[in-house]
């Protein structure tokens, strides 16, 4: 069986593990095999195993066992055209938890604002929602908080059809929750007119739901109306495109206030509250829209203005609405630190600090899981004392939650004087306030008073792995302060193991904390020795980091030198497990192990790495000058590796000068270094350089038929790329691959191409728009079906106006093709081309 085959074999029994959420499985399966982790699955749009585990609302611990083995497969990306992030797919399962969004945050921060294939952020995933099952379910609203706080801008983030988060919210029918949450965090997205409605707002919707609905008086679309109208009570004036009414006007409907119930007073009230006193009334017939005055001579534009008030003027116009409303602002004032805003709320509706949201959170809760300041802790504290001894999910205090965000000292003491018993209250995981102030990296001053207050706590353990707060603290490698003043308080505890044997020491390889490193190796030189349950001694740990160094890797082998030759329980070295993250440590540990396992040469592992160095290169040859020619059990020369990494031109031009005949091996699949460069998006100097020191290279086609050029062509080259192939060799876009038949211009339609890409291929062979494939499709139905850009489409049909009509072997039309992938606005420029 060929590695490729293994890998994808592996690759679907660790998927099936973390679809099933069997983390220790995962675990085993990750760790032995990294490349199945990485692995894209191409029958399921390009997913990894991090993406199908997310989808299926896996574990943290799932999700961490994949992303400690192979910490580069968080920033992978499903293939076109959806470009999914991992945040994007677990935003979208109703299953995902705040602390998994938070989890991945701190991994790659800049998840937060990428964007798919569509201009989706993953806030748009949230609201969207997963539609498995028999009706669409959204995550929670804490998950909602946790992507808001990572951009704060995604709210009012278009797509390319042009919907907002919110417009997503209402049309999936997300809770009530959600929707009234995101008009409080940005008022603008309130104004916005859903997309192809005509210039209908979010709450025009809303309020015509209300009066189709059955029943009377239904309280949560009641609620969700009057957050849209507060939030921003322009919208109250604008006419609603399909009935020609303001929500004014439809207030005014016996009907509509039949459905308001009980709310009806309060909407009046709420309507009157934003227009100004010497604004007038509304006749039936008069129109904000039309801009007419009233018996005062005002325009309604004027009473829009009128709208915009002051914090504690919009604080009063609330005064009567329900608590649960209240509560919301309460929270959203709670989680920005607005000291003003949460004293108005507190002091118009002190019930609200006693509501407990869908979540199980009171609002104290919030605010310490946000860091508020101290003073909105007195206020919160002040309306309501005994809320600093309640609960919530995993038996978490308040006290817990300020350690985990990091809360100021202030906070933190008075907290504590408030109910000391918090120091020793354990969660159901056994976590103490202080595990979560060594894990999250909370002030060295605050691990210093909760130690103080409770000296004890320094050597308790978790009840779910046995961690000590120096295992957390070392396992995060925030604070060397905080893990230097744990371990000179209570200096046994270097030497205390946690369930799977791991010691502080461990962690910090695995985190790669090369200032605590050095000084816990100088405190006790023998903790580099000890390994933990697996056989891994500190230095397989720090092997396995990528962001590990050559300079800590040398201190320990200073230190120890018999860790480089030492395996573990998979019979690996710290060498074996560097090859798979930083080729310069690998490269390092061989010149100094005793022996090495079987597998690819040094110079295969160094080119597989793409910052390679020439001086790294020549000294390997310089040491072994035959491994230049050694082929892997693939039959790739290094050459091919480097080509395949994307290494530097000077790294491949000295490959190649070193032994020419290079550039002319085929490997397994028939292909030479041109067609593996070709593969992997190169840079034009290195296809240039490919080319001349060989141009017959453009003319040899691998075991499928395929010539550079169509290398180039699916794997998205550049423009100059695909010049430099087409001018090289005039003939190779004119060659059709085996089975598919597919031409150059064929591939390229494939992907998302650039106009000049396109326009290079028909320039080399005018008449390969009109060529189909052997299932009877023309360049313009791949365009259609992989969702090309429309000018690119266009461009195709201006230069074969009659592909419009060509229908491949299923009978299908590019329009045809186009509607299937929903893809409406090139399947209407295509029907208005067809008349």
């Amino acid at each position: 069986m060929s590695s490729s085959s293994l890998t994808r074999d592996i690759a679907s029994v660790l998927v099936t593990a973390c679809q099933a959420g069997n983390a220790s499985e995962v675990k085993s399966i990750s760790d032995e095999y990294p490349d199945a982790v990485r692995y894209a699955d191409e029958s399921h749009q390009g997913y990894t195993a991090l993406h199908h585990a997310l989808e299926a609302g896996a574990s943290l611990d799932v999700v961490r066992a994949l992303v400690t083995a192979t910490p580069d497969v968080v920033i992978l990306r499903t293939a076109p055209p959806y470009k999914c992030t991992a945040l994007h797919v677990a935003a979208a399962c109703p299953a995902t938890t705040a602390a998994l969004v938070d989890y991945l945050l701190t991994l790659q921060p800049t998840l937060a604002t990428q964007l798919d294939g569509a201009g989706r952020s993953a806030l748009h995933y949230v609201c969207q929602g997963s539609s498995k099952g028999q009706q669409q379910k959204h995550a929670s609203i804490d998950v909602v908080r946790a992507l808001y706080q990572a951009w704060k801008e995604a709210t009012y983030v278009m797509d390319q059809q042009g919907y907002l988060p919110i417009h997503l919210s209402y049309l999936t029918g997300a809770p009530g929750s959600q929707l009234r949450y995101l008009a409080s965090l940005d008022p603008r997205s309130v104004s916005v007119p859903l997309p192809n409605k005509e210039g209908r707002l979010v709450a025009h919707a809303v309020a015509t739901d209300l009066l189709q609905q059955p029943s009377n008086s239904n309280t949560t679309t009641t609620n969700v109306l009057e957050s849209l109208v507060l939030a921003d009570p322009a919208t109250l004036f604008e006419a609603d495109p399909t009935s020609g009414k303001t929500l004014v006007q439809t207030a005014q409907d016996p009907a509509f206030t039949q459905k308001l119930g009980s709310s009806a007073v309060r909407f009046q009230q709420i309507i009157q509250t934003h227009r100004k006193p010497d604004s007038g009334g509304f006749g039936s017939g008069d129109s904000p829209k039309s801009n007419k005055k009233g018996s005062s001579g005002k325009t309604d534009e004027a009473m829009k203005k009128g709208a915009a008030s002051s914090s504690a003027t919009a604080m009063k116009q609330k005064v009567g609405l329900p608590p649960e409303v209240m509560a919301d602002d309460l929270v959203m004032a709670c989680s920005q630190n607005l000291t003003e805003k949460v004293r108005l709320v507190v002091h118009a509706c002190p019930e609200a600090v006693r509501i407990r949201d869908q979540e199980g959170f009171w609002p104290l809760h919030w605010a310490c899981y946000h860091g508020a300041s101290v003073d909105i802790l007195k206020l919160l504290l002040g309306s309501w004392p005994e809320s600093v001894r309640e609960t919530i999910s995993q038996n978490r205090l308040p006290l817990h939650l300020a350690c985990r965000q990091s809360a100021s000292p202030e906070a933190i003491h008075f907290l504590v004087e408030k109910y000391p018993q918090a120091l020793e209250a354990t969660t159901t995981q056994g976590m103490l306030p202080l595990h979560y102030a060594c894990r999250d990296a909370a002030p060295l001053d605050v691990v210093k008073y909760l130690i103080d207050q409770a000296p004890m706590t320094v050597s308790e353990q978790t009840t779910n792995n046995a961690a000590l707060p120096i295992h957390l603290a070392c396992k995060h490698g925030k604070s060397p302060e905080t893990v230097q003043f744990l371990a000179e308080t209570w200096p046994a505890c270097l030497r205390e193991h946690n369930s799977e044997g791991l010691l502080p020491i461990h962690f910090l390889c695995k985190a790669g904390s090369t200032v605590s490193l050095e000084w816990m190796a100088t405190q006790d030189p023998g903790l580099l020795e000890i390994s933990d349950c697996e056989g891994n001694l500190p230095l397989h740990w720090l092997c396995k980091n990528p962001k590990a160094t050559v300079e800590a890797v040398k201190m320990i082998v200073d230190v120890y030198p018999e860790a480089v030759a030492q395996t573990n329980k998979a019979g690996m070295t710290p060498a074996d497990l560097a090859e798979d993250v930083n080729m310069e440590i690998a490269s390092f540990l061989s010149m100094r192990r005793k022996k090495r396992r079987a597998g690819p040469n040094p110079l295969h592992q160094a080119c597989s790495d793409p910052r390679v160095t020439l001086e790294t290169v020549m000294n390997i040859l310089t040491e072994s000058p035959d491994e230049v020619c050694v082929p892997d059990e693939e039959r790739n020369l290094p050459i091919h590796v480097a080509c395949r990494t994307g290494a530097s031109l000077e790294v491949i031009r000295y490959l190649a000068e070193d032994w020419p005949e290079s550039l002319r091996w085929t490997n397994k699949g028939g292909s030479i270094p041109l067609h593996t460069a070709c593969s992997n998006q190169p840079s034009a100097a290195v296809i240039h350089y490919l080319i001349t020191s060989w141009p017959k290279a453009t003319s040899v086609a691998n075991n499928y038929g395929w010539l550079s050029l169509h290398c180039a062509c699916a794997y998205g080259a550049s423009p100059e790329v695909i010049s430099l192939l087409v001018r090289s060799n005039d003939k190779s876009s004119r060659m059709a691959t085996y089975g598919q038949g597919d031409y150059p211009l064929h591939l390229a339609c494939c992907g998302s191409p650039s106009l000049e890409v396109i326009y290079w291929l028909i320039e080399a062979r005018e008449e390969g728009v009109r060529l189909a494939n052997t299932a009877g499709e023309l360049a313009l139905h791949k365009a259609c079906f992989n969702n090309a850009p429309l000018e690119v489409i266009q461009f195709l049909v201006e230069q074969y106006p009659d592909s419009l009509f060509v229908e491949d072997q299923h009978g299908a039309t590019p329009q045809n093709i186009a509607e299937m992938r929903r893809n409406y606005s090139v399947a209407g420029w295509l029907k208005s081309k067809e008349v």
